[in-house]
């Protein structure tokens, strides 16, 4: 069995780049085309926009910040702040708004609206809901303002529904993009169970909820006994379906706020918030005689000023007697 502190301790500070990392690369990267995006549409108005002369030099200002917003990120990658998107993302919405309460027409104004899906999108995958909806809602505000301002009939607001609809449709996929890659970085793939990311990520958020309340947290660790020779004699597979049997059991048995996760190879971690001691013990206890497999356990309530890792190796060391003394 692996030992949890000197791993754990590693992965509490890897967990957050690692996350952080997958998540910059494409932040950084969607930033980017999103600025290259926009000074996309710049040029085509250039190019089609009736009358250009009485906003030539707001396009070419715009378009300008458009591409610097674009080289940004590119130059930055993962460095590129988040509030520089946010930055970004406030500018896009007041452009749109902008060209709509000033495009003296309805084309420019449509062309306007059709980078409002992109703002939608944007913000969705990148930023947290209520951050992300709030934004949408002011923006959807604003446009329907500048819409009022302008007096635009845009064949009869259709337009404006179309553009709100797909926007709405950009955002929630964002949001599911955003969930997604979050839920692929803390996941275990084999048994669905969190990873050793997720469990430090999770495990931490516990660890502070329970200090402010004052409520107990009790961490478990379990290690399975002699999988090297189940592996050994009736192939992986058989190890495989045996963790993922185990978890399976265990989901059914624990409570929808209770936290597992697979720490490494046949090692796992149950978190268990507002539960003393004695309760995650017959926990286990009850677990263990339905068990498919046989494992042993170690259990550690948290103390004031315990990190995870140190929580960690205090059920681990359990572990470590009760198979001494079997």
């Amino acid at each position: 069995m692996t030992r949890a502190d000197e791993p754990l301790s590693q992965v509490r500070q890897a967990a957050p780049i690692r996350e952080s990392e997958t998540r910059q690369f494409a932040y950084s990267r969607v930033s980017a085309f999103g600025g290259l995006t926009v000074a996309g549409t710049f040029v085509v108005d250039f190019t089609f926009m009736d009358h250009v002369g009485d906003v030539f030099w707001t396009l070419v200002v715009l378009a300008g910040i458009s591409v610097a917003a674009a080289m940004v990120p590119i130059v930055m990658g993962v460095a590129y702040p988040r509030w520089a998107g946010l930055v970004f993302a406030t500018i896009l919405i007041l452009g749109i708004a902008y060209f709509v309460a000033v495009a003296g027409g309805e084309l420019p104004a449509i062309n306007a609206l059709m980078e409002l899906p992109l703002f939608a999108l944007y913000i969705g995958w990148f930023y947290r809901p209520v951050l992300s909806r709030s934004m949408l809602l002011g923006g959807f505000a604003l446009i329907g303002f500048a819409v009022w301002w302008s007096g635009l009939h845009l064949s009869s607001a259709s337009t404006v529904l179309y553009a709100v609809l797909i926007s709405l449709f950009c955002y929630e996929t964002g949001v599911f993009l955003q969930r997604e890659t979050s839920r692929r970085a803390t996941t275990d793939p084999l048994t669905g169970a969190l990873n050793r990311f997720g469990i430090v990520d999770r495990g931490n958020n516990e660890l502070r909820r329970a200090a402010r309340t004052g409520e107990a947290l009790t961490v478990a660790v379990v290690d399975f006994d002699n999988f090297k020779r189940l592996n050994d004699t009736r192939g992986h597979a058989a190890g495989d379906a045996a963790l993922r049997d185990t978890v399976a059991q265990w989901r059914g048995a624990v409570r929808s706020h209770d936290i597992i996760g697979r720490s490494g190879g046949d090692e796992f971690v149950f978190i268990l918030p507002a539960t003393e001691l004695e309760q995650a013990e017959s926990l286990l206890r009850r677990l263990r005689e339905d068990a498919v497999h046989p494992w042993t356990w170690g259990c550690a309530q948290a103390t004031a000023g315990e990190d995870l890792a140190q929580l960690m190796a205090r059920a681990d060391e359990q572990i470590y007697r009760r198979k001494r003394s079997d």
